[in-house]
């Protein structure tokens, strides 16, 4: 018996350190590496004001960038996302009650003024990707 698990008993241990110091330095490295890379704003992007509107262009490659965005609660909000990729092929602001879909084509949501409060901004697979602030 003592032959048939020769080795064994040194390698799985080995790899599981192994696989645990993979995972920690994931843990430590993707978050930063995702802020750097332009997937995660830190501050929320406040809107341009064009006129009798605010608007702003999103990128939608996998993420939503800016995904945190200032809007003022007194203008129409115009917001042009570009043609999705991976989850981001859809952009749904729930407590709004709209969902567009970016799979084929750029979209341009126009939205009326809205009542201060922030609004999730999620993707087809519901996951919270951003934040609409309207302050």
């Amino acid at each position: 018996m003592r032959g048939l698990f020769r080795g064994h008993a040194r390698t799985a241990p080995q790899g599981v350190a192994g696989a645990l110091a993979v995972v920690l330095v994931l843990l430590a490295v993707v978050p930063g590496t995702l802020t750097a890379a332009g997937c995660s704003s830190r501050e929320p992007v406040d809107m341009r004001v064009e006129g009798p509107v605010q608007r702003l262009e999103i990128s939608a490659d996998g993420y939503f960038h800016p995904n945190l965005i200032r809007a003022r609660p007194d203008m129409p909000i115009v917001l042009e996302f570009e043609q999705g990729r991976g989850c981001t092929t859809e952009v749904r602001f729930p407590d709004l009650d709209i969902t567009a879909s970016l799979r084929d084509e750029s979209v341009t949501l126009e939205i009326g003024p809205l009542p201060p409060g922030s609004y999730a901004i999620m993707c087809e697979d519901d996951m919270r990707m951003g934040t609409l602030y309207v302050e």
